[in-house]
């Protein structure tokens, strides 16, 4: 098998993506093992299921494993996507999809020659790795400056700086403005009331 150390996602070499030189979801460098599509094919569920729950033990415990990759990528048991590259009967299983999946378990069964996995090109595999950690931080950095801007946006009660605040309506500033007095000068003008001190502005 080939398998992402940082995203998680693992392949056989019947996968759509055997011919990339790093992972097709993340960009990082392919570790291998000496599992293959014809030896996993031969073992019986007990075995694939033991070799599958060491396998991403593994991937979860490695120095360059993310969590958020592995989320974003879809890549939970729940959904069968730490499956997607290599395990296409669970894939269906967890999809329900039996009957378009069929053709798919068919090629595991030798029905198209068996390729190994093409030679890795390790210069170009850790400089393509490099950039697209490179794209990820950059991501990363945008997403949290963004919600950095935004909260330092989010209107505070001069009062006491609570964001727990509530519009006022137009047709309770009519309600209970529109008669004048103290009461309407309290209202009129102002925009919000905040629902921690109570105080309008």
């Amino acid at each position: 098998m080939r398998f992402c150390a940082k995203c998680g996602y693992v392949m056989d070499e019947f996968d759509s993506c055997r011919d990339q030189q790093n992972c097709p979801c993340c960009g990082w460098i392919w570790l291998e093992d000496d599992m293959t599509a014809l030896k996993y094919a031969e073992l019986s569920e007990r075995k694939k299921d033991a070799y599958d729950k060491r396998l991403l033990k593994w991937i979860k415990r490695n120095q360059y494993f993310n969590e958020s990759l592995y989320k974003f990528y879809g890549n939970t048991t729940e959904d069968g996507g730490f499956w997607t590259g290599f395990r296409i009967d669970k894939l269906a299983e967890f999809e329900c999809k039996k009957d378009k999946i069929k053709p798919l378990l068919e090629l595991r069964k030798g029905n198209i020659p068996f390729k190994p996995f093409p030679e890795i090109d390790w210069e170009k595999a850790h400089q393509h790795a490099v950039e697209a950690e490179h794209e990820y931080m950059e991501l990363v950095f945008e997403e949290y400056y963004k919600s950095l801007e935004e909260r330092e946006n989010v209107p505070r009660c001069p009062i006491c700086q609570s964001t727990k605040l509530a519009k006022i309506s137009t047709g309770r500033k009519i309600l209970e403005g529109g008669f004048g007095g103290i009461w309407g000068m309290d209202i009129m003008g102002k925009t919000y009331e905040c629902r921690n001190c109570g105080s309008k502005f």
